[in-house]
């Protein structure tokens, strides 16, 4: 202790500090990495951050080496030659603890560290990073356009869902609020601002519904909600929130608009059946197309019950009953209702089902009471049969009715979740197609392909996701399938295509697959890497003939 006394320390404050706190002398060496370093003091709290009993601790001699590494030895020797001071974290492996270690030199040859344990922020820190990766991936497989506003990067990280509604390369990853608002349509951009400051200042959710014009001019709507985030602290750190692309929506709500005005200037419409009733449900005007579409003459129908006459059954098989039902509620509830878009099949009088739109509107007295409903429908049956091929189309490869690359990267990507592992993917070529089309034709190289597809067809699951990819090349999405199980399917395929003998030429094929068993892992390489061991397979099958 006399050593100690001779210094010009405060001991007592250091005993009573509640972080570690030691006294070094060093013994001089000319070469810095032998010197070493004895401890003379240390407090209380020292010997209790580091779990050590004193006589662990006096009078050891030590090398920095022991405990530092390269770059924090450096800063060390600099502190003590200088007579400065210095910080640096250092970890403790015995029992996982971080540490700020901040060290000064009052006088030679002594040198001050003190401790402080960081180890819970440094947990904390690493929980967040884990927590904000795992944010990153969900945004990145949304279905929808998803964001995050950071207020301290003046940031907002969106998912590819978002990038690709508003026109950008789908790994853009984030953009300014600017940039948002520089997009906003410029009626629009007033009302957004206020909009967004409001939900700032206030700390409330945020709702916009408003334009948006794109790099190309067109102009979308969209539906942009928001949620405020606060640290522990309460403090307004974050907003996550989502875009959704409502441009549809409102195309289809202004045609409803517009109808409804149409309704209410004529009933009698040429090309829609138009039905009036009384408040009791009684037919009143039925008009030729009306009569065209249910197969019931006016005469027939006129002051009887529009539910032996006008019989619909919906999406979710309720029938014209509950259509009553709401012609008689309030008018807030038919507004909720028939705001929206109305399908239906309507059962006409020879029983076949007819693919309708409808609405209606009621019939007002001058006093505001309602005296009956004007309904109004038209037959969408070639529409929804359209709609129909053009989604087959769009979905579906013409020659074999397999799916088509568009719909198979689309649905890799969506079935990429960890409920789904292990996922393989397998990738098949069809090695005689050129040498057919050569000899015999495409006709029939057509045929040989047909002949594949239909292989394929029974040889996997309802759930598997067939595709050809174009030409030669087909590839099947086998969601909780196991390499086991992919091996014995691929033995199965080539010896079901040594068997078939629908065509002129033989069905030889070269088939490869990989699986994804990690969530982790990406599912575009491992696509690559079936694709990789198609190509291992053809060229061993060419090495062995």
């Amino acid at each position: 202790m006399s050593e100690q006394n001779s210094l010009d320390f405060n001991l007592l404050v250091f005993e009573r500090m509640n972080k570690g706190a030691v006294i070094l002398r060093s013994h001089k060496s000319s070469d810095h990495e032998h010197a070493l370093y004895e401890t003379i003091y240390a407090n209380p709290c020292f010997f209790e951050m580091l779990n050590l009993e004193p006589h662990q601790v006096a009078g050891r001699k030590f090398f920095l080496s022991e405990f530092l590494d390269d770059q924090q030895q450096e800063q060390l020797y600099r502190c003590e030659s200088e007579g400065s001071a210095t910080q640096f974290e250092s970890f403790e492996p015995k029992h996982k603890s971080w540490h700020i270690l901040s060290v000064y030199c009052p006088q030679k040859p002594y040198l001050v560290i003190m401790i402080d344990d960081i180890t819970q922020r440094r947990q904390l820190e690493e929980e967040l990073a884990e927590s904000e990766e795992t944010l990153r991936m969900t945004l990145d497989i949304a279905g929808e356009g998803l964001w995050e506003w950071h207020y301290d990067e003046d940031l907002i990280y969106h998912n590819r869902r978002w990038a690709k509604t508003l026109g950008l390369p789908e790994d853009s990853g984030s953009h300014e609020l600017d940039f948002f608002m520089n997009h906003v349509h410029p009626e629009d951009v007033e009302k957004v601002t206020a909009i967004v400051e409001e939900a700032t200042k206030t700390e409330q959710p945020y709702f916009s519904e408003h334009r948006m014009v794109l790099d190309d001019g067109s102009v979308i709507w969209i539906e942009d909600r928001g949620i405020p985030v606060k640290d522990k602290n309460g403090k307004l750190y974050r907003m996550i929130g989502s875009l959704t692309d409502t441009t549809r929506y409102k195309e289809i709500q202004q045609v409803l608009h517009l109808e409804k005005e149409i309704i209410q200037s004529t009933i009698l419409s040429v090309g829609d059946g138009v039905i009036t009733i009384d408040i009791d449900g009684k037919i009143d005007i039925f008009n030729p197309a009306a009569e065209k579409l249910t197969g019931w003459k006016s005469g027939e129908v006129k002051g009887k019950q529009i539910e032996d006459y006008f019989q619909l059954i919906e999406s979710d098989f309720r029938d014209q009953a509950y259509l009553l039902e709401l012609m008689e509620a309030d008018e807030d509830a038919m507004r909720l209702k028939y705001g929206k878009d109305n399908m239906a099949s309507l059962k006409n009088r020879e029983g076949e089902l007819i693919d309708i739109y409808y609405n209606f509107s009621p019939i007002r007295l001058p006093d505001g009471a309602t005296y009956g409903y004007v309904i109004v429908f038209t037959d969408v049956s070639e529409i929804i049969e359209k709609q129909k091929q053009i989604e087959h189309l769009s979905f579906r490869d013409d020659l074999t009715g397999l799916y088509n690359r568009h719909y198979l990267k689309d649905a890799m990507h969506h079935l990429d979740s960890k409920r789904m592992l292990p996922f393989t993917i397998m990738v098949l070529d069809l090695n005689e197609l050129k040498a057919t089309n050569d000899s015999f034709g495409h006709k029939e190289g057509d045929r040989l392909i047909q002949a594949t597809a239909n292989m394929l067809k029974n040889c996997f699951r309802q759930e598997d996701v067939i595709a050809r990819m174009g030409g030669d090349e087909f590839c099947v999405l086998l969601p909780n399938t196991s390499a086991a199980v992919a091996e014995s399917i691929k033995q199965r395929i080539l010896q079901d295509s040594a068997d078939n003998h629908d065509c002129k030429s033989t069905l030889s094929l070269s088939v490869g697959y990989a699986v994804k068993t990690h969530e982790a892992e990406s599912i575009d390489n491992t696509l690559t890497q079936a694709d990789r061991n198609m190509y291992q397979h053809k060229w061993s099958q060419r090495t062995a003939d």
